[in-house]
């Protein structure tokens, strides 16, 4: 390697003053010194020069963004192809500098959401589009965060907390019902209703099958048998064996918010009109026969009502209601089941059957805190 350094520098140098292709000779030590001082700087620059080169290559390299790493890693968590690909028009729209952090990271999500509902609806589109869009952003929301908060949950049944949603399945039917006591030996549930309002009495030994929402929101299954019947303060209840493997579904609930506001509630009939091919079914609100509650908590799948009249389990209902923001809200659900709430009448569990793409969408954005940004 040559060093084209200037002539005077060199001249100033001791090692002139002997001759370099000669014998060997006496030498000055300082000169010595120098020149080894001299190729030290030199190598340890070159050392330096080449740790930082490489260190540079490697981040490039790590920092890259792979999307076909990210559809794969999207897929896992239960994103479809439309919705993967929606993300990585947003990734590139928005210049997000880490974009897998975006599937792990509750608040590095929030604000890339927050973004995009913001841009959608400050956009000039018509109100069916944009409804569109931010239905379409809020299930993105859905799905990664409750993949985010899926993760730590227990799989044995004694871990449920008493209050959980239970869906039970025997044969091809489910029922709903609720986790109302667990001991060590087995688990305590209200006794799930028939379409006809009949109570479900099951041989002892039956197996069914189970749902349950632990408390994170997460959906598991599992396999259990009916091991009798009793009472648990003043309710019947059903008995079932506990189980050490919960096996975790794909299919997740919607997340919940709680909700302390007023709401009517009208009962709905459906009518049938005309004969054989030309009958026709349609929806009467029975608004003469309108109830007063309160909402306790909203989802965008159902909610819960407290009444001190509450409808019987299967009615189907109107639900009319504000949110915080006094966003008015109208939605059509079905009874699924009541629990009985003393002098206060009891509590609905009611689900959504019908709600129009604007209200839903009010509902999610109330639902993860959006509500102020219209």
């Amino acid at each position: 390697m040559v060093y084209n350094l200037p002539y005077r520098l060199w001249s100033l140098t001791p090692l002139q003053q002997s001759n370099p292709f000669g014998e060997f000779g006496q030498t000055d030590p300082r000169a010595t010194i120098i020149m080894m001082v001299f190729i030290g700087v030199l190598v340890l620059v070159g050392v330096v020069s080449a740790i930082m080169g490489g260190g540079s290559k490697s981040s490039g390299t790590e920092a890259r963004f792979s999307a076909r790493r990210f559809r794969r890693e999207a897929k896992k968590i239960g994103l479809d192809r439309e919705r993967t690909k929606l993300m990585l028009h947003l990734i590139k729209r928005y210049n997000t500098k880490v974009p897998m952090r975006l599937l792990r990271h509750a608040g590095y999500l929030d604000s890339f959401i927050q973004q995009a509902l913001e841009d959608v609806r400050s956009a000039n589109l018509s109100d069916a589009v944009r409804e569109q869009r931010v239905f379409e952003i809020f299930q993105l929301k859905r799905i990664i965060t409750n993949s985010i908060e899926s993760s730590g949950v227990a799989r044995s049944s004694k871990s449920l907390r008493i209050g959980s949603e239970l869906t039970l399945g025997i044969g091809n039917k489910w029922y709903e019902t609720e986790l109302l006591t667990s001991v060590a030996a087995h688990l305590a549930v209200a006794v799930p209703e028939t379409d006809k309002g009949e109570q479900l009495r099951l041989e002892k030994g039956t197996p069914v099958k189970a749902k349950a929402v632990s408390e994170q929101g997460q959906v598991y299954q599992f396999a259990s048998r009916v091991m009798g019947y009793g009472v648990h303060r003043k309710t019947p209840v059903m008995y079932l064996d506990h189980t050490q493997k919960m096996q975790k579904v794909q299919n997740r609930r919607y997340q919940r918010r709680e909700l302390d506001a007023p709401v009517y509630l009208y009962p709905v009939s459906v009518v049938t009109s005309g004969k054989g091919k030309k009958a026709k079914r349609s929806a009467v609100v029975n608004k003469e026969q309108r109830r007063l509650g309160r909402i306790i908590d909203l989802s965008a799948g159902g909610c819960a009502v407290q009444s001190r009249m509450p409808l019987a389990p299967n009615t189907l209902v109107r639900v009319d209601f504000q949110t915080e923001d006094r966003t008015m809200i109208t939605v059509y659900g079905k009874v699924l089941r009541l629990d009985q709430a003393g002098y206060q009448g009891g509590i609905m569990r009611i689900k959504f059957t019908r709600v129009s793409r604007e209200h839903v969408n009010r509902i999610q954005a109330f639902v993860y805190g959006y509500e102020g940004e219209e």
